[in-house]
Formats: C-alpha cells, sequence, structure tokens
C-alpha cells in the first residue's frame, strides 16, 4: 500500500513540473519570436536604406530610370545650374528627373531642361547623397549621427551631451563635480553649494 501512494505521489509531483515548466517554454519560444520581429524590423525599417554615394552615374542611371528624390527636387532653388548638357546627357523631357550621386555630398538631376548639382551637407546637418536601393531613387538625407534626438540634440550635445548628460547637471555640473559648487553653479540643495546656500531657483547663491 505503501509503495502504491508513493507511485502516485511521484507522479502527482511530475504532472505539476510540466504543467509549470510549459508555459515557461512557450514564453521563451514567443520571447525569441519578439526578439527575431524586432531585428528584422531594425534592420529592414524603409527598406534596405540608404547607400551614401551609391546607385548609377551617367548614362548608366538613365538607362536604369534613377530618380531624384523630392528632397533635392525642392532645393533646386539652392542648386547650381549646370546647364542643359552634363556628362554627356541632354536634360530634356525623357531625362527630366533622373540624377545621381556625383559623390558622397553632392547630387546632380536633370530638372526642367537643366541640369542642377545640389550639395546636400550645405543644407542638412551631415547632409550626404543617398542611394535608395528599394526605391532606385537618390537624394539628401541628415546623418544618423547628427541632429534631432539621437544627435546634437536630446542624445548628443543636448541632454546627452554638453547639456544635462555632458557639462550640465550630468557632467560638470550636480553630476560628476567638484566637491561642491560655486556662485552660480545649480544646486539641488545648500550641502552642494561652497556658500552653503541654494536658492529657490536651484542656484548656488
Amino acid at each position: 500500500m505503501h509503495s502504491t501512494l508513493r507511485r502516485a505521489g511521484l507522479a502527482a509531483l511530475a504532472g505539476l513540473w510540466f504543467f509549470e515548466l510549459a508555459p515557461a517554454c512557450g514564453s521563451d519560444s514567443d520571447t525569441a519570436g519578439d526578439t527575431a520581429a524586432t531585428s528584422t524590423a531594425a534592420s529592414g525599417a524603409g527598406g534596405a536604406g540608404q547607400v551614401k554615394g551609391g546607385g548609377k552615374k551617367g548614362a548608366a542611371a538613365a538607362s536604369a530610370h534613377q530618380k531624384g528624390g523630392s528632397t533635392a527636387e525642392g532645393k533646386v532653388g539652392s542648386a547650381a545650374s549646370q546647364g542643359p548638357t552634363s556628362d554627356g546627357l541632354t536634360c530634356d523631357a525623357t531625362l527630366d528627373g533622373v540624377g545621381w550621386c556625383v559623390d558622397d555630398a553632392n547630387i546632380l538631376f536633370c530638372y526642367e531642361g537643366t541640369w542642377w548639382l545640389l550639395d546636400c551637407s550645405g543644407f542638412l546637418d551631415g547632409g550626404f547623397c543617398g542611394y535608395d536601393v528599394d526605391l532606385n531613387t537618390v537624394d539628401c538625407y541628415a546623418a544618423d549621427s547628427s541632429g534631432g534626438i539621437g544627435g546634437d540634440g536630446v542624445g548628443g550635445e543636448g541632454l546627452g551631451g554638453a547639456g544635462f548628460g555632458g557639462n550640465g547637471f550630468g557632467g560638470d555640473g550636480v553630476g560628476a563635480g567638484p566637491g561642491c559648487y560655486e556662485v552660480g553653479s545649480p544646486c539641488f540643495d545648500a550641502s552642494e553649494c561652497c556658500s552653503g546656500y541654494c536658492d529657490d531657483t536651484g542656484t548656488c547663491a
């Protein structure tokens, strides 16, 4: 009898272990799927991305119907006229809109009978001429590492750099400054100020 009860007890424990383990395994599988989806979305967002200075040039670009993008066309007023002919190609109705990256910074495109040369770095922070593989277009783009939240804004020289995260509160200011702060420095309480007084505006006085 004792042997029968013991076997029943072991079977019950085995069943409990199985039901506790099964959701965890399912969770790992779901997590792996989510990770794979996130990775795919991150690497494929907007297609293959822009290849700096990429794409075809000259006659090859014209044959491939490679077009200039809307950003460059919208800046035609800032571009330098190259006349009706460039690289042996005449800008006419059949080539209108065709463009290519002359180099990493400059885009050349045909617009209303004239070839225009535009320096993307002249009006975009870290601007470059990039080729979009999916759209078969070339256009001006801002560098990912500068501007906005990820660069010189919050994540760069703003809150994350020379501001709160750099020479401000997080750097030479409150975060990693000297033993006490001089008059005019930002503060949270009087103990941080050399003068022993932090006013209502959060400044050592």
